[in-house]
């Protein structure tokens, strides 16, 4: 967790010193208008992602939980795929929204009796579904016209659901609500736009939206 902590950092303070080598000392910064200002965001840009993200953690700790109940396959997960918006509301803030979903489960099969003493072949499949909305600071400090870069922090609502799928009569298949409603992030990353409009992004981040994600950026 602190060497993941550290690259944040250390990205976000690389990224700045960067931005601020190539910047244009001649540059009003108190001047919102983007053709002033020469920056790839300015006041007023909407800015929409779509990412997907991984590696997703509870993959591996779920198939160390059921790796020795019958044959199972390894967990499958999709995610976390999903998409932010922010509106710049001044040159270096944009507010926003993050939502994604997130689904993890594995399954086994295992040979048993039923109650009649033949032989049976019952199939089992748990997992977990993750759906999270969270409004969004992003904190933008570049000052080239391609490149991006920023902070963001974002918290907001959690739904995970836990379920089971089975054939086996005997077994409990309901599901059961996450007691967690909270979710969090705090990520650092950048946007490189080939065009006036279109890009990709690339984020490192620590809770909802995985570890690395990236994707394509569009700016209004």
């Amino acid at each position: 967790m602190k060497k993941i902590i550290t690259l944040l950092f250390t990205i976000s303070i690389t990224s700045f010193t960067y931005s601020q080598t190539d910047a244009n000392p001649s540059v009003d910064f108190n001047n919102n208008s983007s053709d002033a200002t020469g920056l790839a965001v300015s006041e007023g840009s909407i800015i929409i992602t779509a990412y997907y993200g991984g590696p997703n953690l509870n993959a591996t700790i779920l198939e160390a939980m059921y790796s020795n109940i019958g044959e199972n396959s390894p967990a499958a997960s999709l995610g976390p795929v999903g998409g932010t918006f922010s509106y710049m509301v001044t040159d270096a803030v944009g507010v926003g929204l993050d939502v994604n979903y997130t689904n993890l489960s594995i399954s086994w099969d295992d040979n048993s009796v039923d109650s009649s003493g033949a032989s049976v072949n019952y199939n089992y499949k748990v997992g977990m579904s993750t759906v999270r909305i969270m409004p969004r600071f992003d904190f933008h400090f570049g000052t080239s016209e391609k490149f991006a870069p920023y902070i963001g922090l974002a918290a907001g609502w959690r739904n995970r659901t836990y379920y089971t799928e089975t054939n086996d009569p005997s077994f409990n298949d309901s599901d059961a609500e996450g007691f967690n409603p909270i979710a969090f992030r705090i990520a650092a990353g950048g946007s490189i736009y080939f065009t006036d409009n279109i890009g990709i992004n690339l984020e490192l981040g620590l809770g909802g939206g995985g570890l690395v994600r990236g994707g394509l950026v569009i700016k209004l």
